[in-house]
């Protein structure tokens, strides 16, 4: 029974030994696996770019310990900085964001952008051709002003707004290119004359006063000092023939002359053929 315990604790004593023998083998198998893991890991293509190494400062904690630091004392040891460890297969590491690159500037003409800013604007508007109507009260009438965006179709409707004034008797708009690379457009007018004078020739039946009683009665609208207007003279002839009519020229004729008077002003004359005077012969009461 002796021998077989004495044998038997040392058959158990051998074996413990050999598994201590294997369990160190594993964990130095182990170490040397997870060294040869970190030196791939170090390795990795992730990573391919690696920044010069910056010399580091003292930490703040070392140097404030050396400020601290009476005389005869040692220095405190420093603690090493541990080794970052890499992540585990499978899991996310986040990184700042590196910087954007700012996108470059392109450095054009410095007067280039007022220039294109003031293509396509009105720079200005001037009359010609007006003596008697300032230039200010055109203005008034038409609807672009200086400053405003080039239209064709806006220039038109400013034509039509300076002819229904019934001040022009012609009218024509013209764009060019202005110094500031925008346009200036120009109103060339035509005023209407002005009557600087009314006569009357072979008019005996009536006065002169009597006529322009009628003119504005009827409200033809024809006096000195005002436009001269073809419509309105056609319009004066008639009136003045129903006058005659009336006094008893029914076959009385006027028919208006015109002068020129420069600059721009003309004379009227209406010639006047009263005809024969009508009478009453017979008066006759049938029954």
């Amino acid at each position: 029974m002796g021998l077989k315990k004495v044998g038997r604790y040392t058959a158990l004593r051998v074996s413990s030994a050999r598994f201590e023998q294997d369990v160190t083998g594993s964990l130095f198998t182990l170490l040397a696996l997870k060294l040869v893991l970190l030196a791939d890991l170090s390795g990795c293509p992730l990573r391919a770019q690696e920044q010069p190494a910056t010399p580091q400062k003292p930490s703040e904690a070392a140097s404030q310990a050396i400020q601290t630091q009476k005389p005869g004392e040692k220095p405190a040891p420093e603690t090493p900085d541990l080794p970052k460890t890499p992540p585990a297969p499978g899991q996310i590491q986040l990184q700042a964001p590196a910087e954007a690159p700012t996108a470059p500037q392109l450095a054009g003409p410095p007067q280039a952008a007022p220039q294109q800013a003031q293509q396509g604007l009105i720079e200005e508007i001037i009359f010609r051709g007006n003596r008697r109507i300032p230039g200010a009260t055109l203005r008034v009438r038409i609807f672009s002003h200086k400053g405003d965006t080039y239209d064709e179709n806006a220039l038109e409707r400013d034509l039509h707004a300076l002819w229904n004034t019934g001040f022009f008797d012609d009218i024509r708009v013209e764009a060019s290119d202005g110094p500031n690379g925008g346009k200036v457009v120009t109103f060339y007018v035509r005023e209407k004359k002005l009557i600087r004078q009314i006569d009357y020739k072979g008019l005996s039946t009536v006065s002169q006063s009597d006529v322009l009683d009628r003119f504005k009665e009827r409200k033809v609208g024809l006096s000195i000092e005002s436009q001269y207007d073809p419509v309105v003279i056609k319009r004066a002839e008639v009136v003045l023939e129903q006058l005659l009519a009336e006094h008893g020229r029914q076959f009385a004729s006027a028919k208006a002359r015109t002068r020129n008077i420069p600059p721009n002003s003309v004379t009227l004359t209406f010639i006047v053929v009263e005809g024969p005077k009508v009478k009453v012969g017979k008066i006759r009461l049938p029954g």
